[in-house]
């Protein structure tokens, strides 16, 4: 939580609590979208075979075949693993998004699958041409994840869409702009996320849903008394939040 309340770079375990907090979120009555959201290690992991951790891997661009992806997975860890196999084929054929984020030199992005649209997005608050190939060759690994996951159809060929989305201004608030672009998609744009990515009322936002959700294992490193006092101001923090401007 610190990483929140000191306005500092985000680390994986606030950004994989708030991801997986929309995404049980989208699974109640109401919301427009359902979504999964895999966990940060999840392309760590991939991402390691593509950059030198396998000789043969690191020699393709991404992958072509699902012998392929079945190769990387019988040499993923036990533990990545155990982040793909809770989510069923009914889980996915549901859901209008999966959410990988992705670090690369201490910068998250949010690479997108819309089982919608059959398409890749890209969202990078921090362009840069490196991270849209690190981008490219993870889709392909997600891309295989699902096909060989559940029946949903998806092209044979696809490309990896860099959203044009807005750009942060100091070297910070990635992961903030990472959390943004994925409570943008899932609730439609709704009050502020309509409008551009604002730090300042984003971190005390993300803050207050975090301290609000009750199956939050980061409430251990918050002390009681700043708990107590932030938890009797959570729901006017997400209520200010959400409204318009």
């Amino acid at each position: 939580m610190k990483t929140l309340l000191e306005k500092v770079e985000l680390i994986d375990d606030v950004l994989d609590t708030y991801l997986r907090i929309l995404m049980h979120d989208s699974r109640q009555s109401g919301s427009p979208h359902k979504v999964i959201s895999l966990h940060t290690e999840v392309a760590t992991s991939w991402w390691a075979f593509f950059d030198g951790g396998n000789a043969r891997f690191s020699k393709m661009s991404k992958l072509d075949k699902l012998s392929d992806w079945r190769q990387m997975q019988q040499l993923v860890t036990e533990r990545t693993n155990t982040w793909l196999v809770e989510f069923t084929a009914d889980d996915i054929t549901t859901a209008r998004y999966v959410f990988l984020p992705l670090n690369s030199n201490n910068h998250w992005t949010l690479l997108v699958l819309d089982l919608q649209s059959k398409k890749f997005l890209h969202f990078n608050s921090l362009r840069t041409a490196y991270r849209n190939v690190i981008a490219a060759r993870l889709a392909s690994c997600l891309y295989w994840w699902v096909k060989d996951s559940c029946s949903v159809e998806l092209p044979a060929k696809y490309k990896v869409e860099n959203v044009r989305c807005e750009q942060q201004t100091n070297s910070l608030d990635c992961g903030i702009f990472t959390m943004f672009f994925a409570e943008r998609l899932t609730n439609d744009g709704k009050g502020r996320f309509a409008s551009a990515p604002d730090p300042t009322w984003m971190r005390p936002y993300v803050a207050a849903r975090i301290l609000k959700d009750r199956f939050c294992t980061i409430h251990e490193e918050v002390n009681e008394i700043l708990k107590q006092a932030a938890l009797e101001s959570v729901d006017k923090v997400i209520e200010g939040s959400l409204s318009n401007k």
